[in-house]
């Protein structure tokens, strides 16, 4: 929107016309070789009144001295006084710099401080000096006015979506009473109608006398608010008034800014490579089967049975308004979160790459309340004990030592037990929290941990092994390479800092530094916010060329509207409602492509072989193969078709023969009935 930062009357275009007219005044005559420099001395005069200089040996340097080639000296210092007044009387009313530090200036931006984590919504906006005379009642009464629930009043702040964060950000710059509202990607995170509301706010009365400046991607949402623009040219910043269509027409060059479609920006997402047992790449790799999801004190869940799946094939785009709970769906299905107790576990391949780009740095707790650092878990004696038997005394002659008394530090392996599930191997503390050696190092069942709240540790070595069969190093190289291949320049990847980084840039950074184990899954979260509409056009087309899964939340239906066939819509009502998913089995779910098996192809003998198979894998996965778990799913699965397809055709087979069976009693009848009169 406008922010005059020159006023019209003393801009450089309306000097010109003054000081043209009081040379004029003069019997001057000023030829079309010299006109050029009175532009010039315009702009030094409008500079010098927006700095309020109006001393003349100032302008006798500025002006008087570029006028005199034109004219006698004489004459040119009468002009100069007369321009110099003149500009002076034009600034008056504008607002000296007294007055524009009292101009009460607001940033808005969604990123709330990691700090207030665990504070609710209205005492973060008591923290602010300027808004905690206004008193609890009063923000409370705003907070409802801006469609805030009392729910989320008093939530803390880690539950809220991005979406109500920037809200929220919004809501205490209207409390601040702003004359200046600085607004940085604000459709940021923002669901549709929260789009809508934004620019009803921004052009509406609340905002009739409030001045703002936005710096935006997103061509809708600017289209409907501005009124001028300001845009970068030759190093000088230039205004155009109007908005973006009427820029667009005044300025053709600028339309390219505007396509995701034409631009030479290439990203490239890395081939994954070959899953361990996975020959399909429509196999799922993450399944979940009616999980419901409630957050820590919620009064009813966010997400409740909800079924679908995701596999190399996937195109997803995940839609819904803010705080719906797409990104509480996507942090358990990653493992970030677990499902309420009870509902069945989420099915991970276990050496699933997965690049998951969330919204917002992770804090120490996570949006569930759970502890993402070390956790303790105390163990007296390292062996099972009988039902209702007591852990042994410390008796160190007969080696039952102080140290049997021990806590869980970390966990640094994984391998597969005789049973086919997974043990894991613990380094071990001592109770004062000091590490023990690796050689009191020991493996521990998987649902010995997980059933203790290890399920992030057990996560963490999970994704090691997986991007260490991605068969790249962590390397400076190959973070660089990773980058790079995301349009980050190496001075900013590789030397940069993040904190100088912008946004745009720490989205490539981040995405890039997550590539770099050749993931077989994709996941972002709001994947358009910051980008430019060249990155938004070259990720575009990496999606359409990547040979991995991707899953993505997003508001921009310009961005994933050719690229993601499969919608996933959270509208709130707790449920995942699927469109668009490819055709599947009954015994699967999500875009799983159905396999059918055709009448031809089906005799006893192919399925007495498959039977065969099927259980020489069950045997190999007793004896601790587990690489041969999809395998088994995936031959089952093509069993069960056969089987279907032997009924079927038996079935059909059957009724042929009793349709003939009554064709030939049809057909016999007229007979038996004149042979019988014959004999008559």
């Amino acid at each position: 929107m406008s922010m005059n930062a020159i006023p019209e009357p003393v801009q450089p275009a309306s000097l010109e016309l003054v000081l043209a007219d009081y040379i004029k005044a003069e019997g001057v005559e000023v030829a079309e070789t010299y006109k050029p420099i009175l532009a010039y001395i315009s702009n030094l005069a409008s500079n010098q009144c927006l700095a309020e200089t109006f001393h003349m040996f100032e302008w006798e340097k500025t002006c008087q001295a570029y006028l005199e080639p034109i004219m006698d000296a004489e004459k040119a210092a009468v002009v100069t006084k007369k321009f110099m007044d003149e500009s002076e009387k034009r600034l008056a009313g504008f607002p000296g710099a007294e007055e524009l530090m009292k101009l009460r200036a607001c940033f808005v931006d969604h990123d709330i401080d990691g700090s207030d984590a665990n504070t609710p919504t209205i005492d973060f906006c008591l923290q602010e000096p300027i808004l905690a005379p206004l008193g609890r009642e009063k923000i409370h009464a705003k907070l409802l006015e801006m469609e805030f629930t009392e729910e989320l009043i008093e939530k803390p702040i880690c539950n809220l979506s991005g979406g109500w964060k920037m809200k929220l950000a919004l809501a205490r710059a209207v409390l601040l009473n702003a004359d200046l509202l600085l607004l940085d990607e604000p459709t940021n995170h923002l669901g549709v109608q929260k789009q809508a509301w934004l620019c009803d706010f921004l052009t509406g009365p609340a905002c009739e006398h409030v001045t703002t400046l936005v710096v935006s991607h997103d061509s809708k949402f600017l289209n409907k608010v501005l009124t001028d623009v300001i845009h970068y040219e030759n190093m000088r910043l230039k205004r155009y008034t109007g908005n973006l269509d009427q820029f667009v027409e005044k300025c053709p060059m600028a339309k390219a800014y505007f396509s995701i479609h034409d631009t030479e920006m290439k990203f490239t997402f890395p081939v994954p490579g070959p899953l361990e047992g996975v020959k399909s790449k429509t196999k799922a790799i993450i399944q979940a089967k009616n999980i419901s999801f409630t957050y820590p004190g919620a009064k009813k869940p966010t997400l409740s049975d909800v079924s679908c799946q995701l596999s190399q094939a996937s195109r997803v785009a995940c839609i819904g308004p803010n705080g719906a709970g797409k990104s509480t769906l996507i942090k358990a299905l990653v493992g970030e979160t677990k499902p309420d107790a009870g509902s069945p576990e989420i099915y991970r391949h276990q050496n699933c790459r997965v690049a998951y780009v969330a919204q917002t740095p992770r804090a120490e707790l996570d949006e569930a309340g759970n502890a993402t650092g070390e956790r303790q878990i105390i163990f007296e004696k390292m062996e099972p004990l009988k039902a209702g038997q007591k852990p042994p005394p410390t008796d160190i002659q007969n080696g039952i030592f102080p140290d049997c008394v021990r806590q869980i530090k970390q966990l640094v392996g994984r391998r597969r037990s005789r049973h086919g599930d997974h043990e894991y191997e613990v380094k071990w503390a001592k109770q004062d929290g000091t590490s023990m050696e690796d050689s009191k190092n020991l493996y521990l069942p998987k649902v010995v941990l997980e059933s203790n709240g290890f399920f992030k540790l057990m996560k963490a070595i999970d994704d090691k092994i997986a991007a260490e069969a991605g068969n790249v190093k962590p390397s400076r190289r190959a973070a660089s390479r990773s980058t790079g291949d995301f349009g980050l320049m190496e001075e900013f990847g590789t030397y940069g800092k993040m904190k100088n980084l912008s946004g745009g840039q720490k989205v490539k950074c981040v995405i890039g530094a997550s590539m770099w184990f050749c993931p077989h899954l994709v996941i972002l979260d709001e994947p358009t916010n910051y980008l430019d509409r060249d990155s938004l056009g070259a990720r575009s087309r990496a999606i359409k060329d990547f040979e991995g899964g991707v899953l993505m939340i997003s508001h921009n239906a310009e961005f994933f509207g050719d690229i993601a066939p499969e919608i996933w819509e959270i509208p709130g009502d707790q449920k995942v409602h699927i469109s668009g998913a490819e055709r599947r089995t009954s015994s699967t779910l999500g875009n799983k492509i159905e396999s059918v098996t055709k009448a031809a192809d089906v005799d006893r003998d192919m399925i007495k072989l498959m039977t065969k198979k099927l259980k020489g894998l069950k045997e190999r996965l007793k004896k601790g193969d587990g690489s041969v778990e999809d395998e088994i799913f995936e031959l089952e699965d093509k069993l069960d078709a056969a089987n279907a397809m032997m009924k079927k055709e038996k079935e059909a087979a059957k009724a042929e023969k009793e349709a003939q069976k009554k064709l030939n009693k049809k057909e016999k009848a007229p007979a038996d009935k004149k042979k019988a009169t014959k004999k008559k």
